[in-house]
């Protein structure tokens, strides 16, 4: 749990700063973009995948913890994609997939009640007309994801 909540701080810390920076991003992915030096996004997106893997597995069925291995694996693409130099936007876009499709069936199988927190997300999106829908997309697979490892 010390963990999850260390990559809790780790994303909000590293969001905070980016959006008193330079505002919300259309995408967490875009934040790569205007950071000084990638790897910052690369460091952020592993200690969220890494830090919480055991609680993952830890709340898991013993029938869906491969979809927490496979939810991890898309975090660490998305980490990683900005240091190649070929095929970084497939790469990319793969596991930004893997991890928001694996990462909610998941949740859907063990904690479906945690699946709520798409309310607001969706309640906000149509509220403001769309905006920057793939950052709240985002962040709500990532919330959801968190709230799982830490109950």
């Amino acid at each position: 749990m010390i963990a999850t909540l260390i990559a809790t701080i780790i994303m909000g810390l590293y969001l905070g700063w980016y959006i008193k920076k330079y505002g919300i991003p259309e995408s967490i992915s875009q934040t790569v973009f205007k950071l000084p030096h990638e790897v910052c996004f690369t460091l952020v997106m592993y200690s969220v995948g890494f830090l919480n893997i055991a609680q993952m597995i830890d709340h898991c069925s013993e029938n869906t913890k491969f979809l927490a291995f496979l939810s991890i694996a898309g975090v660490l693409f998305v980490g990683a994609a900005p240091l190649g130099k070929d095929c970084n936007e497939k790469v990319h876009i793969a596991g930004a997939l893997f991890f928001g499709i694996c990462s909610q069936i998941m949740i859907a199988l063990n904690a479906p009640l945690l699946l709520l927190g798409w309310v607001p997300c969706v309640f906000w999106l149509v509220k403001s007309a769309g905006r920057h829908y793939k950052f709240w997309l985002e962040m709500a697979c990532i919330i959801d994801l968190l709230v799982f490892c830490l109950l």
